[in-house]
């Protein structure tokens, strides 16, 4: 499929996604029994995850971008259990989030363009990189509606509820690097009013944009992203 509405300031958007060669290999890494735990120690017992044992594999729908359309591939996700009290609990791979079929580099993307450019709007970003849903097989055209701009606004706050992994990656930062000015850049980083209409709304979006502008900076410091790692340690919170 071609390009057809997207600005060209966009279109970077549309090659944000994880692939379906990385969600095969996924995939097949969890029924080959290859994959390695990658959870923090057990929350209720302490009890290290190298110890963990594999409880049930299951399903999830994973809609990935391939240029303007939005297609469905089922893959798997690993749950693993605590011997120690018999907690269990789900391994999400680097390209996904808890409750969340869109894949983590597509959300990001968007969520980043709403927060960062104080001109964009959720009807905007739509407009200007409009996703069309591929069409179910019995369907006699080629694809569906176009996503909704609610969409983006329910995954910025999603991103904005993760104030516990702000905290512990600003901390993680500052511990690498005593001297740098994080702590001064995110105090830097404004939400323009009109996107917001309450106190609450102001705080998640702030929460949003700091979570964003920390990723690359992780990134940079330690060669590797917030997810899934630290982010399943701080239990997506």
């Amino acid at each position: 499929m071609t390009y057809t509405r997207s600005e060209d300031k966009n279109k970077a958007l549309l090659l944000q996604s994880a692939t379906a060669e990385q969600i095969r290999q996924h995939t097949e890494d969890i029924r080959q029994g290859v994959t390695s735990c990658c959870l923090p120690p057990c929350p209720r017992c302490q009890l290290t995850s190298d110890l963990f044992k594999r409880h049930e594999k299951r399903s999830r729908q994973f809609y990935v971008v391939m240029n303007q359309l939005v297609v469905t591939l089922m893959g798997l996700l690993l749950r693993w259990k605590c011997p120690g009290c018999n907690k269990t609990a789900t391994d999400y791979p680097g390209f996904a989030i808890p409750y969340k079929r869109y894949t983590l580099p597509t959300i990001l993307g968007f969520s980043s363009c709403y927060v960062a450019d104080p001109d964009s709007s959720y009807r905007g970003l739509i407009d200007a990189c409009p996703l069309e849903y591929e069409a179910k097989p019995d369907s006699e055209v080629s694809y569906t509606s176009i996503m909704e701009h609610s969409t983006i606004h329910r995954w910025v706050t999603t991103l904005g509820g993760y104030s516990q992994i702000v905290r512990e990656a600003t901390g993680l930062i500052l511990q690498a690097d005593p001297v740098t000015s994080i702590c001064r850049d995110l105090a830097g980083l404004m939400i323009p009013s009109k996107k917001y209409a309450s106190a609450l709304r102001k705080k998640v979006l702030l929460s949003c944009f700091r979570l964003v502008f920390l990723e690359s900076i992780y990134r940079s410091v330690f060669q590797v992203s917030i997810f899934p790692r630290l982010a399943t340690r701080c239990a997506y919170s």
